[in-house]
């Protein structure tokens, strides 16, 4: 029902953060603290994980906050420091619009080559994503253009490894 800012994880913020929507203050270890109503707590999430929501983050819109990501230890016991992630509340952000096959006849692919497929809404216009076995040999054998589809991330060996299951024409 009530929320303490400095309660919150490291994704949540407190929206809008205004004087008029404090509710009171408390007082621990003789740090006064505001606050607010539940209502006003929000989960802040990536731009990537936006898109898992059909959702993007609007053009010209600032990070609500930055976070270090965790930090990463090789084999050889060098660790390395995680990169800082960009996170953005549900107000700043509009509907996803999908990526179009149709005026170019080419599949639309990201940087890696292949199509995030998150749910069958993910997929671009006027593709369809098909899941059988040995279908990726067989559409190069053809000559289609296609992409693979990845469908998310599993853990193997400690690292998260993308999961491609089909491909997308």
């Amino acid at each position: 029902y009530y929320a303490v800012e400095k309660f919150l994880t490291k994704y949540q913020v407190i929206h809008p953060n205004t004087d008029d929507h404090v509710v009171g203050t408390i007082i621990s270890k003789g740090k006064a603290h505001k606050v607010y109503r539940r209502k006003n707590v929000h989960t802040l999430k990536s731009r990537d994980r936006w898109v898992r929501e059909m959702k993007e983050v609007m053009e010209g819109e600032k990070a609500m906050k930055v976070v270090k990501g965790s930090r990463s230890r090789k084999k050889d016991g060098t660790v390395t420091e995680g990169k800082t992630h960009e996170l953005f509340g549900e107000w700043q952000t509009r509907a996803w619009s999908k990526p179009s096959a149709v005026e170019s006849g080419k599949v639309p692919k990201n940087s890696y080559g292949n199509v995030e497929v998150w749910s069958g809404s993910h997929v671009p216009h006027g593709c369809r994503h098909v899941d059988r076995p040995k279908v990726a040999r067989l559409a190069k054998k053809l000559g289609i253009d296609f992409a693979p589809a990845m469908t998310g991330f599993e853990i193997k060996s400690g690292r998260s490894v993308p999961v491609i299951s089909g491909i997308v024409v």
